[in-house]
């Protein structure tokens, strides 16, 4: 009786473990590295993880420093109790550099992925207010379409785009929209991104631009489609506004 119930108590306890795979980018903004101390804790709908710190007590998939500029870093850990769906995630550094994340993509084993975008491009900084917290929008993947005017002076070497797309049931935000490895945004040129882990937000209805960044840039129309409804709908920036760091918001409604 004693060996069945322990044998009950292994099999249980093993099947509440969980492995979770973490893939975070750093901005590539001049000053998004960091040398601090980053920790992480995983909230689900039934609990939160205990927080860790992603160094060397956390098992990583290279050997390089972690947290450079424009850098991608992988992790994994194992989580002992059931937290249900994961919701949100906090990240906090302990040290005397501030770091900015872009995105953090966790994978649990044999479960989807999840998304976490920082929309609004802040800093994680030490002290009494060291943490952000970034929570998943929804399971929607959208397909964004920018087309750099074909103006002298219009494509751009340093700048980084972010969207809020709003339509008749919400809006959802994306993190800096940019296909690594290649060159975005450039004179004539059309680029799409694929942004998962969003809200569904219906029919869209406007978009609004922001960027920031060290130079100009004139797009002529952004295509906004997604997953569930492939349909395309247009926002032209009838207008021919520039965006850089001194006008650094376009909107467009229909």
């Amino acid at each position: 009786m004693r060996a069945s119930l322990l044998l009950l108590a292994v099999v249980v306890l093993t099947a509440a473990n969980k492995v979770y795979k973490l893939e975070i980018l750093t901005s590539n903004a001049p000053d998004a590295a960091t040398n601090s101390t980053v920790s992480v804790s995983l909230i689900g709908e039934k609990r939160r993880s205990t927080t860790r710190r992603l160094n060397r007590k956390v098992a990583s998939e290279d050997h390089n420093d972690h947290f450079h500029r424009g850098g991608l870093d992988k992790f994994k850990f194992t989580v002992t109790k059931d937290l249900g769906r994961l919701r949100c995630i906090r990240l906090s550094v302990t040290g005397d550099n501030p770091w900015r994340v872009e995105s953090v993509r966790v994978t649990p084993k044999d479960d989807r992925t999840s998304y976490f975008y920082n929309v609004a491009g802040e800093a994680v900084r030490a002290g009494r207010s060291n943490s952000m917290k970034l929570c998943e929008q929804g399971s929607e993947t959208y397909y964004i379409t920018t087309r750099t005017s074909s103006s002298p002076g219009s494509e751009s070497g340093d700048i980084r785009v972010r969207m809020r797309i709003t339509g008749d049931r919400g809006s959802t935000e994306t993190g800096v929209l940019d296909n690594r490895g290649r060159s975005d945004f450039r004179r004539g040129a059309d680029d799409t991104f694929t942004v998962p882990g969003m809200l569904w937000v219906g029919r869209p209805m406007c978009v609004e631009v922001t960027v920031e960044g060290g130079d100009r840039w004139k797009v002529d129309y952004i295509d906004v489609r997604c997953q569930r409804n492939r349909y395309p709908f247009f926002f032209h920036n009838t207008a021919g506004q520039w965006l850089s760091d001194g006008e650094s918001v376009l909107k467009i409604c229909k």
